[in-house]
């Protein structure tokens, strides 16, 4: 109950002496907004979702889904490219519900029809299930401390950015582990207002999942650091003494031993482990020294990452939302700026580009940043040309920024539910060319040509 007033002191700061007051939003309008959001969400997320099967052009679903079938024989994946936490609940969800529908013990006879198929979309709706739902987990994360009109700007970007519309698609681990980052920092912002035992355990839980789901998301423990150190500070207590606090030792414990418990065989299999990042290492080194094709370091992620992954609009606006807030904080502001210079700079400093789906961890994070910069500019306009035009200006602008990322999620939508072009070439070459000719294959087009030589 006392962090309350601190809540309520730090948001009339905010309102009265730098943006000026925004009307509040009714209960239930926030409540339809966000359902009106999470509808959406959903749709994007599921809309094409069945792309290219039974064909498996996907990369990297081959990695889970079969992982996940096989683990009737051995709990060990034998792989740590991903931590399994993924894969043990795809595992989960594929053998409860051959359990329920009685459909037999044996997986791969269940799911293993039609190339797997159905186990591989059972995968994909999971992702899309996890992905829809950190929408609202977004909203309620901004909601107590940065305010609901912040709040519901910040699951409208995540609703419609394209690279977490995309990877919510598929059997894939970044958007699955988006929902236990998000999560964490719900938490973690608790954090900042409250900060009770149970909030950093609650938050070092989810930040275990969250590696445990995928390496790159664990970066938000430097968050749960941050936001500790944050409300030390504000509370006029020392570095030194923040730092030796028995809770943030306790937070450490409870992400090690979490993460741990849901990838065992990361130590387990110690070996198995140290070879896969081995490889990863010699893998990045290729790429060092900007010899990647698609560019390296910040000029990859600022002018390419992240136009191709969030949109040109929506990129300037955050990066705009970032710089903000270092000058217009707010309680947790910090915390989230750190975990997002992390994130930048392990996709910029000293490794070659990784994946524009690593995105997806800062913009979680971006998100409620740039509801913080929605709402002080509809502030600021607001005390200057009236609440009534001040409201229209700032949702007019927010349609215009938003829209084209619509656009993109929508004329994805439309080409996923086209036939892969690689599904008209295999079944070309089925009907047409002779069982004993031979193939020139290359890459991903190999699978291609090992499904038309097991057809023939």
């Amino acid at each position: 109950m006392a962090a309350q007033p601190v809540a309520r002191l730090e948001s009339a700061k905010v309102c009265g002496t730098e943006v000026g007051c925004l009307p509040d939003i009714d209960k239930r309008l926030r409540f339809l907004l966000l359902a009106a959001l999470t509808i959406l969400a959903a749709w994007l997320r599921f809309s094409g979702i069945g792309f290219g099967l039974p064909d498996q052009f996907r990369p990297d679903e081959e990695m889970m889904v079969p992982l996940a079938l096989d683990f009737e024989k051995d709990w060990n994946p034998h792989l740590a490219i991903y931590p399994a936490a993924q894969t043990y609940l795809v595992h989960g969800a594929l053998r409860s519900y051959a359990t329920l529908t009685r459909a037999g013990n044996d997986l791969h006879a269940v799911y293993g029809a039609d190339n797997g198929a159905r186990a591989f979309l059972f995968a994909r709706r999971i992702s899309a299930i996890m992905g829809t739902v950190t929408v609202p987990v977004i909203y309620m994360a901004a909601e107590p401390v940065f305010g609901p009109g912040a709040a519901l700007v910040s699951a409208a970007i995540v609703t419609v950015a394209y690279i977490h519309v995309r990877e919510s698609k598929f059997a894939k681990v970044e958007a699955p582990a988006g929902l236990w980052l998000a999560v964490s920092i719900l938490m973690m912002l608790r954090i900042t207002s409250r900060g009770h035992w149970r909030d950093y355990v609650l938050a070092s839980v989810f930040c275990g999942l969250a590696a445990a789901t995928h390496y790159t998301a664990g970066a938000i423990a430097i968050s749960i650091l941050v936001a500790h150190l944050e409300t030390c500070l504000r509370k006029d207590r020392r570095v030194l003494t923040a730092l030796l606090d028995p809770k943030i030792y306790l937070s450490g414990v409870v992400t090690i031993v979490t993460f741990l418990c849901v990838d065992p065989y990361f130590v387990l299999d110690w070996h198995q482990t140290l070879e896969t990042f081995k490889s990863m290492r010699a893998a990045y080194r290729m790429w060092n020294g900007g010899h990647s094709p698609a560019g390296f370091g910040w000029p990859w992620l600022l002018g390419l990452a992240m136009p191709s992954g969030f949109g040109i609009g929506l990129e300037i606006f955050l990066m705009a939302a970032l710089l903000w807030v270092v000058f217009h904080a707010r309680p947790g502001a910090f915390a989230l700026l750190a975990f997002i210079v992390a994130c930048f700079l392990s996709v910029t400093n000293g490794h070659p580009q990784l994946e524009f789906r690593y995105l997806i961890n800062p913009l979680l994070a971006m998100a409620l940043l740039g509801g913080i910069f929605a709402v002080d500019l509809t502030a600021l306009a607001c005390s200057r040309i009236g609440t009534r035009l001040g409201l229209l200006v700032a949702g007019s602008a927010g349609i215009l920024l938003m829209t084209p990322s619509m656009m993109r999620d929508v004329q994805l939508n439309w080409l996923l539910h086209q036939t892969d072009t690689r599904t008209i070439a295999a079944k070309w070459m089925v009907e047409h060319i002779p069982p004993t000719t031979p193939i020139v294959l290359r890459s991903e087009e190999r699978r291609v040509g090992k499904e038309c030589r097991s057809r023939w």
